[in-house]
């Protein structure tokens, strides 16, 4: 066989052979969804958001005792400073979860969208702290900031 047959051989098998393995990873994909999606698991999962200041970022990190003296503030005191979406997430149940959180926030007009690393199940709290890009607009100045959250995607192990 002479090396035309052989490169026409070979490039025949690696043409052939492309779209088979496009497909597999959109099954894989299909295949993961149907296996790890799960909804249900929400209800192990508690969520507490709050938008801060820089300032108070590191108040959000403490213990959970220290926590309950922690107090949010009105959009009239974080005026003209650097905004922060500050998620903790607590696992109740004993699976690992992965996800997409939709974070809608009053006065701020795109949901933030908040791609969750896996939390095992030993690692039972999960923090992310997220700057906003967007001041919030038509607001009651005395209200404090309220964060609403859907999961858009929930993968469970």
């Amino acid at each position: 066989m002479d090396k035309k047959a052989i490169y026409l051989l070979i490039g025949f098998f690696c043409f052939a052979c492309f779209p088979v393995a496009l497909s597999a990873d959109e099954k894989g994909d299909i295949a993961m969804e149907d296996i790890f999606l799960n909804f249900d698991y929400q209800k192990n999962i508690v969520i507490n958001s709050y938008v801060v200041s820089e300032e108070d970022i590191a108040d959000l990190f403490k213990e959970s005792s220290e926590l309950s003296n922690f107090k949010p503030k009105t959009f009239s005191e974080l005026q003209d400073k650097e905004l922060f979406l500050v998620l903790k997430l607590s696992n109740k149940a004993n699976s690992a979860f992965w996800g997409m959180l939709n974070c809608k926030i009053d006065g701020i007009i795109r949901d933030t969208k908040v791609y969750l690393n896996l939390c095992g199940a030993h690692q039972k709290t999960g923090r992310y702290v997220i700057p906003l890009k967007e001041k919030p607009v038509n607001i009651d100045e005395q209200s404090i900031p309220n964060v609403s959250t859907s999961w858009e995607k929930l993968y469970v192990k």
